[in-house]
């Protein structure tokens, strides 16, 4: 995960730690160490953030799987 996109992205949003660890219901402590990559961030909450901060399938590839995933279009 690179910790300093998602960052990057949250601030650009305009929202705090506090607005996303309410978003996923989860404690600001608790998402701090999620946004630092201490703890996993799991699919669900990667969708609501990807949604929060409305990222394009790059940016959440990127951010979220090391750019890993590949986009089929079938």
């Amino acid at each position: 995960m690179e910790t300093n996109l998602l960052k990057s992205a949250r601030v650009k949003k305009g929202m705090t730690q506090a607005d996303v660890a309410s978003l996923i219901e989860k404690n600001t402590d608790t998402y701090s160490k999620k946004e630092r990559g201490e703890i996993f961030i799991t699919p669900a909450e990667i969708a609501k953030i990807t949604a929060a901060l409305n990222l394009t399938f790059d940016e959440c590839n990127a951010i979220f799987f090391n750019s890993q995933l590949q986009f089929c279009n079938n």
